[in-house]
């Protein structure tokens, strides 16, 4: 998981989403997929980047997929997901954007993108390869 902090600012302390949200989600997700695995001679790790203000979004997903990760859950902003995304087209790994609204990113490139599901109102590009 890549990842970037977030303005935790709400109209209502009842809409404050937790600091590590979508990990645990992300954490979740990959402890149900590895009791399926155990009978399909599968196992998966979620591995937690989270990058500071001034790092770049492109050079950590080269490194994560340098050390064999295809499927990244990307919670970053449109800026560092489109820097993020040309990085993933180049190694093959797929990025999923849980957070970036899908306009800003459309606004920023001519890359096609179309909405394979929706979260919280956002999209998932599906710029960076077809499944």
């Amino acid at each position: 998981m890549l990842r970037q902090a977030h303005s935790r600012e709400t109209l209502s302390i009842q809409d404050i989403p937790a600091e590590d949200d979508a990990l645990a989600g992300a954490l979740m997700g990959a402890a149900d997929n590895n009791t399926t695995g155990k009978f399909t001679g599968q196992t998966f790790a979620t591995v937690d980047v989270k990058l500071g203000d001034d790092e770049d979004a492109g050079a950590a997903l080269d490194k994560l997929a340098g050390e064999g990760a295809r499927l990244i859950i990307a919670d970053l902003s449109a800026d560092a997901l489109l820097k993020a995304s040309e990085r993933a087209k180049a190694s093959g790994a797929l990025l999923f954007n849980i957070s970036a609204p899908m306009k800003a990113c459309a606004r920023k490139t001519a890359a096609p993108m179309s909405c394979m599901s929706r979260l919280r109102g956002r999209c998932w590009p599906t710029a960076s390869r077809n499944i």
